[in-house]
């Protein structure tokens, strides 16, 4: 602080003159939080987070990806063992296949508990996919599993309103801003510094992932642009929140009315409005169910016509 107030600075300074205040302001920043025993604790826990989710994920998707494997090498077994037949015959007799999980899955494991494991194929049949680990979890499972993409989503930007929600509020509320103020500190300066050192600590958190997806992309595993797309669409994410803390922090008078308005943002950002969002979509776009969608192909099979029976009229319509 007392840097800062060394330095005076009007507003009709040049930027090269106003740097080194900017440079202050966050090595200010990252000094309090050195020596703030909550931020300490945060910053500690979002690192242990980081790390065991990344552990987690890569130990669960390579268990995952060897049992499928075993799935599928046992049902190639089976379906050629079978005695020779007709390949008409072979059709009805069905196969499984089992999907192997994107490599992207030790990141972010998508859809995948969603659309199933495998799949039985089958002549004349549209099987619809089977074990989804979302069935059979309860509500509070299906709010996200442990990932580095969910710890990104969820808990980096609750860290961040931990980390930022005095960022202004707190020299407000101890009259230091007004100090600086006074001496020539732009206002927009001490914002812009502010949400450079969370800024920091936020792109910070992406430094896992940026590191699993080069090491993908080096191993040709997974392609560049993929990983570039997640990587940027998080730092997205991450600077809109830091905004977001910062410019809260900016009109409130004290930490406490900040901290209170964030975690009402974030309860309704990151749990409230996915939720509402998903139940709208599942009111307005109805998932039929597996039975009415074997019922509709039955029917649709009906009226194209029997293939086994060369004598089904509606068989020699087609033909026709």
């Amino acid at each position: 602080m007392s840097t800062i107030a060394s330095t005076p600075v009007t507003a009709t300074n040049e930027p090269a003159k106003a740097r080194g205040p900017l440079q202050a302001i966050v090595r200010g920043t990252f000094r309090n939080w050195w020596r703030d025993a909550l931020a300490q604790a945060v910053i500690l826990a979002l690192v242990g987070l980081l790390g065991a989710s990344a552990a987690l994920q890569y130990l669960g998707a390579a268990e995952e990806a060897a049992h499928r494997s075993e799935h599928q090498a046992e049902a190639d077994a089976i379906f050629e063992a079978q005695p020779d037949r007709h390949p008409h015959r072979m059709v009805h007799y069905g196969h499984y296949v089992f999907r192997s999980p994107a490599p992207l899955a030790v990141i972010e494991p998508g859809v995948d508990g969603w659309t199933g494991r495998s799949i039985f194929l089958e002549g004349h049949r549209r099987n619809t996919p089977t074990f989804a680990a979302s069935r059979e979890a309860s509500l509070l499972a299906r709010f996200g599993e442990l990932s580095p993409a969910f710890v990104l989503q969820v808990l980096v930007p609750l860290v961040l309103v931990l980390l930022g929600a005095g960022a202004i509020a707190s020299e407000r509320e101890r009259g230091t801003e007004l100090m600086l103020l006074a001496q020539g500190l732009p206002p927009r300066t001490l914002r812009l510094g502010k949400a450079i050192a969370l800024a920091i600590v936020a792109l910070s958190t992406l430094v896992p992932i940026a590191l699993v997806g080069a090491v993908l992309a080096l191993q040709g595993i997974e392609g560049g642009a993929p990983i570039a797309v997640l990587v940027a669409g998080h730092a997205l994410y991450l600077l809109g929140w830091t905004a977001l803390v910062v410019g809260v922090s900016a009109r409130c008078s004290t930490r406490g009315s900040a901290l209170v308005t964030l975690f009402v943002a974030w309860a309704a950002l990151v749990v409230l409005v996915p939720r509402l969002a998903s139940e709208l979509t599942m009111a307005t776009h109805e998932t039929p169910l597996r039975a009415v969608v074997q019922i509709e192909t039955a029917r649709a099979l009906h009226e194209v016509g029997d293939g086994h029976n060369g004598a089904d009229p509606a068989f020699a319509l087609f033909k026709d």
